[in-house]
């Protein structure tokens, strides 16, 4: 993640009030490019270390997965993104980062729902 991304992620999950976040967010962590390292292992463990760090340093309140079996790498590609699924109106969106304000806005509107 780019430096103005991860302060948007990070803005971002810090205006969402927490009850919101702990009930109805995953973080899932796409490792980039992993068929182009020669040690997956070590990407792996590296991944999973940095992740612990990630989430203690910025008191994220929500699950973070690693994607291990690459199910999310198409959603990746463009970069770092926000998927919502919404069932009530059955549709599935997807913003990537860095969120633009209006963006952020249907999205807290819609984790604000029950």
């Amino acid at each position: 993640m780019c430096l103005s991304c991860l302060d948007s992620f990070l803005s971002f999950c810090h205006s969402v009030p927490l009850h919101n976040l702990k009930d109805r967010v995953w973080g899932i962590l796409v490792l980039a490019n992993r068929d182009q390292v020669p040690d997956k292992t070590k990407l792996v463990e590296i991944a999973e270390k940095k992740l612990r760090g990630f989430i203690r340093a910025n008191s994220i309140k929500f699950p973070i997965i690693i994607d291990y079996d690459q199910v999310f790498d198409t959603l990746a590609v463009q970069g770092t993104a926000i998927v919502i699924m919404d069932t009530g109106r059955q549709i599935i969106e997807k913003f990537t980062f860095p969120i633009k304000r209006g963006d952020a806005q249907k999205i807290r509107e819609f984790l604000g729902k029950n």
